[in-house]
């Protein structure tokens, strides 16, 4: 999304509204915002699976 503010293209952010006045800055920053929807949805993976498999595990008794 690029807007214009004296006479300048800026490119601003959807996720968190940050501007970049330099396209590659902004597609930079929006790689990093990739990365971190990745790292969350891996996270979420990971817990959903750790509670499936402790709920198969048989429960002990100390």
């Amino acid at each position: 999304m690029a807007l214009r503010n004296q006479d300048k293209a800026w490119h601003r952010c959807l996720v968190c509204a940050k501007a970049f006045e330099r396209e590659a800055s902004w597609l930079q920053h929006m790689e990093r915002h990739e990365n971190q929807r990745q790292q969350r949805r891996k996270r979420l993976r990971d817990e959903a699976l750790d509670r499936e498999l402790s709920a198969k595990l048989p429960r002990t008794t100390n």
